[in-house]
């Protein structure tokens, strides 16, 4: 059987790794986890926190993946916390991740409100991207040009996965 090693029990000592976990942890501390809940908040229904979301892939418009990075932000959030040492840089990732995890929760809740029958459901894109993949006629009008949305909601899923197991250790 195989165990997983724990990542506060792995000890780095390549300079040039060093540099760039440093730099991967900054890189998720200039991020804001409300830009990532813009469109969790519009699809549930709420006022989003931030002023605007984030372009590229997890843009609103055009062909996207809404929501995977977001997924990929919440599971690295969790390892950089493992792989940290420093008090304050570990506070202000678990804030962030908090952060994220919370809002996705008042996304779910705020969506369950509005349709019931879907309790559970949190996504930055409607479940209509679920229908059009599954074949069924969706209007154009309708259609919210999310490229691979099982795997968007995978990701979400993996995320929120490594937070839960990361939040119960801090």
């Amino acid at each position: 059987m195989r165990e997983t090693i724990p990542l506060k029990d792995v000890r780095i000592s390549d300079p040039e790794i060093l540099n760039a976990q440093r730099n991967a942890v900054h890189y998720l501390l200039t991020l804001d986890p409300s830009r990532f809940l813009y469109g969790f908040n519009q699809v549930s229904g709420l006022k989003p926190v931030a002023a605007k979301p984030y372009g590229g892939w997890e843009r609103l418009e055009g062909p996207n993946f809404r929501g995977h990075f977001f997924g990929h932000y919440l599971s690295a959030l969790s390892q950089a916390i493992d792989s940290v040492s420093d008090d304050d840089t570990r506070s202000q990732l678990l804030s962030k991740l908090r952060i994220g995890i919370e809002g996705l929760f008042r996304a779910q809740q705020a969506y369950a409100k509005s349709h019931p029958q879907s309790a559970g459901y949190v996504s930055a894109f409607r479940e209509v991207a679920l229908d059009e993949v599954e074949g069924k006629r969706v209007p154009e009008s309708e259609k919210e040009n999310v490229i691979v949305p099982w795997y968007n909601l995978h990701k979400i899923l993996a995320g929120l996965i490594d937070g839960y197991e990361h939040l119960k250790k801090n």
